[in-house]
């Protein structure tokens, strides 16, 4: 059992009802269980990704820090938990659809994992400017494990390595205040 406490990257995003809201009530959520945040993004918006070209409203995209001692697989369930706490719903929802809340695994430390039920580092993150561009403003110089690459440089590449930004503004830290 690992009793060090790792670096935990947590994304998170919601666009349907209030996802600012929604953003501010997982905290204490995952506080519970992860211990206290030790660093937070801005709030970003974003456009969203879709598979079916469907119109969906834009994100609202985060990441915050912990140091926790769980392991990932616990993380992972509790994540999921939480995200059924408050109000998502996974079952016979097509991929990339709106939500309430989004919670995603992004790093432990530098674990490293492949199964049916975990990826670390989450295995999309390199394509995500929602995911980079938060992450690099809370840890800019933490080095993806498998790539050897800073967050940052990660980042900064995305359009060199053929992705699309999806990411339409920061929102300032004032705009968040009582949703």
């Amino acid at each position: 059992m690992n009793t060090q406490n790792l670096d935990t990257f947590v994304g998170y995003g919601a666009n349907e009802g209030s996802p600012i809201d929604t953003l501010e009530r997982a905290i204490p959520l995952l506080e519970r269980v992860l211990g206290p945040v030790v660093a937070r993004s801005s709030f970003y918006e974003t456009l969203a990704l879709t598979l079916d070209g469907k119109p969906q409203s834009n994100y609202i995209n985060a990441v915050l820090l912990f140091s926790t001692p769980l392991p990932p697989k616990a993380i992972l369930e509790e994540l999921l938990n939480i995200e059924r706490r408050l109000g998502r719903d996974r079952s016979n929802v097509p991929r990339w659809a709106p939500r309430e809340i989004d919670l995603d695994l992004l790093f432990v430390g530098s674990l490293t994992e492949r199964s049916d039920f975990l990826c670390l580092p989450h295995s999309e993150l390199t394509s995500r400017d929602f995911v980079l561009t938060p992450m690099a403003e809370v840890a800019p110089q933490f080095e993806h494990p498998l790539m050897n690459q800073r967050i940052e440089d990660l980042d900064r590449s995305l359009e060199a390595r053929g992705f699309t930004r999806f990411v339409v503004r920061k929102i300032p830290s004032s705009a968040c205040a009582n949703g």
